[in-house]
Formats: C-alpha cells, sequence, structure tokens
C-alpha cells in the first residue's frame, strides 16, 4: 500500500468486506515511510533512522533511511562521522 501525503506516517481504518456488502473484520493499520521518518528538514539523517522504534524496521543503507528489505548494500550499524560545511 502507499500513501501520497508526505507525512512520515498515517493511521487508517481498515474494514475487510465480503462482496462488498457482509461485513468480516475491521482494525486500524499505520502506514509508514522510513526516508520521511529518518529525515529532519527533507535531509536524511542517520541517527534518526537508527533511532526510531524497531516496529518500523527502519534501516540506513545507501546513504539513506529506507524500509530494511529494500537495502540492497549491507546496513549500517553505526551512523558515520559527521560532515560539518562552513
Amino acid at each position: 500500500y502507499t500513501y501520497h501525503a508526505e507525512v512520515g506516517k498515517v493511521t487508517a481504518s481498515l474494514t475487510v468486506l465480503w462482496n462488498d456488502d457482509t461485513y468480516i473484520d475491521k482494525t486500524n493499520v499505520t502506514l509508514y515511510k522510513c526516508p520521511l521518518l529518518g529525515s529532519h528538514g527533507g535531509t536524511a539523517d542517520c541517527s534518526l533512522c537508527l533511532t526510531r522504534d524497531r516496529k518500523y524496521q527502519c534501516a540506513w543503507c545507501d546513504g539513506s533511511c529506507k524500509y530494511g528489505d529494500a537495502c540492497l548494500d549491507p546496513v549500517a550499524t553505526t551512523c558515520p562521522p559527521p560532515r560539518i560545511d562552513w
């Protein structure tokens, strides 16, 4: 599932119907985007990414915060040294 809002996470109500008219179940779900959860001011931030609640399974790889299963390179367990530009 995807959502278009540029926010880190949204909560939605999910209803399961059979044949569009028979109620089966209803629950709340949380949809989230690791690149937004692991950024500040539009800039990727390793420390924010790695300190997110583990339930999100966000990981720092390829220089950005991604859902762990989307990482092609090994995930980082520590952040690279900060870069300070003058």
